[in-house]
């Protein structure tokens, strides 16, 4: 609060995670298909980092299917990477991820740990 009674906004990594002109250079390239079983398979889960400053970065995963629960995922996320994170909702691009700095590696060792995802279904693009 402000000292005249005003709410004060936060200008910091919380609002640049919020801010859904950071998906405009995504690409569309993601599908989910159902195997034969009746399960929810997943293809082509995208994990990229966009440079934000010279120090900075933001990750994103996108291409996980509605059946998955990613605020709970994301609390996982922000819990056990010790970083800032938020889900974004796009038009385009569905529902996606979004965490500070360079997580790649461990969001893809934590989608084929916990069988989310297989190898070859996960596209890590960046560096």
């Amino acid at each position: 609060m402000a000292k005249d009674g005003r709410a004060v906004q936060f200008t910091g990594t919380a609002a640049l995670l919020n801010r859904p002109s950071a998906l405009s250079r995504f690409d569309a390239d993601f599908a989910e298909d159902e195997d034969d079983n009746g399960g929810i398979s997943v293809t082509n889960v995208h994990i990229r980092i966009q440079q934000r400053t010279t120090r900075k970065s933001v990750t994103t995963l996108q291409g996980l299917p509605d059946q998955f629960d990613l605020k709970h995922m994301l609390k996982y996320f922000k819990k056990t990477f010790g970083c800032l994170g938020a889900v974004v909702t796009d038009k385009t691009y569905g529902k996606v991820i979004q965490l500070a700095g360079d997580q790649r590696i461990k969001l893809r060792d934590f989608l084929i740990e916990e069988k989310i995802a297989e190898k070859k279904d996960i596209v890590v693009h960046g560096f």
